[in-house]
């Protein structure tokens, strides 16, 4: 296998596919485009999810990094994404790239599950539910909002509360 060729001026990073569950899936998908080069670069985040085309034109400033929303897509019947003693971890694909002057400056790939998460307090115990199901965690205390951290530096452990 080739090495890849290196990323052109802006590259992609963070691609995260947020869903809520009703009358299907509705997905919302979010990545960043950082500009690295001292110049303005016109161009267009592509996206595509299986039968899904997403194209939001942006333009990037110089060294500055821009969050770039996709309009939401509707999926009618999902395969859902379980937890592994629940059910199947159904997994949909998302490719993203970002193209500057008719050439592709950097792509993207990563796969993701769709599910809703939500929580409510009860009696002082946090209540989980994915896809609408109780689902019971016994796990250390750092662990209750892990599935609520959406950025990269959320998911990484706190170092006073992790286990040693």
């Amino acid at each position: 296998m080739s090495p890849s060729p290196p990323p052109g001026p802006s590259v992609i990073r963070y691609p995260v596919v947020t869903s809520h569950l009703a009358s299907g899936a509705q997905l919302s998908v979010r990545a960043e485009v950082k500009n690295a080069s001292a110049q303005s670069v016109d161009g267009v985040l592509k996206g595509k999810n299986r039968k899904h085309r997403i194209l939001p034109a942006r333009q990037t400033r110089p060294s500055r990094t821009k969050v770039v929303h996709f309009s939401p897509l509707q999926v009618a019947a999902p395969r859902l994404w379980w937890p592994a003693q629940v059910g199947p971890q159904n997994l949909y694909p998302l490719d993203l790239a970002f193209e500057t002057g008719g050439t592709v400056s950097d792509t993207s790939h990563t796969e993701f599950g769709i599910r809703e998460v939500t929580s409510e307090l009860d009696s002082g115990h946090r209540l989980f539910h994915i896809n609408g199901k109780n689902i019971p965690f016994a796990a250390p205390a750092n662990t209750f909002d892990m599935l609520l951290r959406s950025s990269p530096s959320a998911r990484k452990p706190n170092s006073a509360t992790s286990a040693t």
